[in-house]
Order: structure tokens, then sequence, then C-alpha cells
């Protein structure tokens, strides 16, 4: 990809019991990449003890918070947490990243609302892939989102709880 072309890839997830997760990715330097994560409010779910979270990471793993091992936070934030944010209205925020090692990298944009012990819903987009090459972002694309058995087993023995779907999922009544 040369530069100082940009190139906007976005994706997203939906829920409409809650609302719709953008995770959005611009080129902005040869080796830098601007992320934007926007969850917009539309459901039902506007009880005030919620707690709402969005943020950035390498998983789809419920509150597995990890930035990929090739990128570095170098402005901005990589997750942002607020109390009832729907319906109609919005968090978001903004995350520059560097390319620090030559690969394959993925991001995914996730969302979460919890209300006390065992009371969790999970939203994630499918992913953005960075490729890069020689210290330059070479492509970037969308990223399928990952099934179970396309989950590293390193990802899944660092976490206790289960993968997720792109769907909202309640794990209690």
């Amino acid at each position: 990809m040369s530069f100082p072309t940009t190139k906007t890839i976005k994706t997203q997830g939906f829920a409409p019991e809650v609302g719709n997760l953008t995770l959005s990715a611009t080129l902005v330097a040869q080796n830098e990449v601007m992320l934007n994560v926007t969850f917009s409010g539309t459901g039902v779910y506007n009880n005030p003890g919620y707690a709402w979270a969005i943020w950035i990471s390498n998983s789809t793993i419920p509150n597995y918070k990890n930035l990929s091992e090739g990128l570095m936070l170098v402005n901005g934030k990589l997750i942002v947490n607020s109390s009832c944010p729907v319906p109609d209205s919005f968090l978001n925020f903004q995350a520059r990243l560097r390319t620090v090692v030559d690969g394959e990298w993925i991001v995914y944009g996730l969302f979460s609302a919890a209300a006390g012990p065992g009371f969790y819903y999970g939203l994630s987009t499918d992913g953005i892939r960075i490729n890069v090459s020689n210290g330059i972002i070479v492509q970037l694309e969308k990223a399928s989102y990952p099934t179970s058995s396309q989950m590293t087993t390193r990802q899944l023995n660092n976490q206790t709880e289960q993968p997720t779907n792109s769907t909202l999922h309640p794990t209690s009544p």
C-alpha cells in the first residue's frame, strides 16, 4: 500500500436489542493506523445499573483486552467505560496504533454491558487485518469473525471464559 493513499476499512456488529458497534481503521502513516470504535445504542437495555464498555482487542473472547504484539498504542485509548449509553446515545474513542513487528495482526471492536455478578451481554465486530512487511503497512482488510476452531490454543488457555459470536449473549436470566 503506497502512502499517502488513504484507505479506510469498516466493520460492524449489530444486536437489535442493544445497538450497533462499528470499528474502522484508516491508514495515517506508513506504519500507523487510526482506529475508531463507536457503539450507538438503540435498544431496550437502558437500566442505569449496567456498566458499559467498548474496547479494542486482538481476540473476541469476552473481557480479553490485549493488543496484538505487533502493534503499539501511540495516541488515544484502548477502552472506554460508561454507564448506560442507550437508547439513542453512544460511546466512542480513537486509538492511533504504530506497527512494531512485521506480521499479520487482527484487531476487533468489542462491547459489553454488565450488571452485577453473572449478568453479561457482549457484542463484537468482525476484525480488521493489518499486514506489515519491512515495518510498513502493506494491506488493511476486513477479517472474518473467528469461529471457535480458529481461535488459538494460547487464546483459549489464557482465558477461563468461552468465546462468543457476534450477537448479544446474556449469561444469566
